[in-house]
């Protein structure tokens, strides 16, 4: 892909929020076009997977360092 960094980085972010259903709050997604890193939070390891795929189906053959949290309800 020839796009700057930052184009990149929007771009999955909306591929990101599509696969997602918008479901991982606060995304945040940065790449040097090497690598690629998402931060945020998700209710899920599920949503957390989706974020994931989303990324690898557009560069199946990047770093992706998946940062994003996943929030776990504790049972009272």
């Amino acid at each position: 892909m020839s796009q700057s960094p930052r184009d990149l980085a929007s771009l999955l972010r909306s591929r990101v929020q599509v696969s997602t259903s918008g479901r991982v709050r606060e995304l945040a997604v940065q790449t040097d076009g090497k690598s690629v890193s998402l931060h945020g939070s998700a209710r899920c390891f599920h949503v957390k997977q989706l974020a994931l795929n989303a990324v690898r189906l557009l560069m199946p053959d990047v770093v992706v360092h998946n940062r994003i949290q996943v929030e776990v309800a504790v049972a009272t």
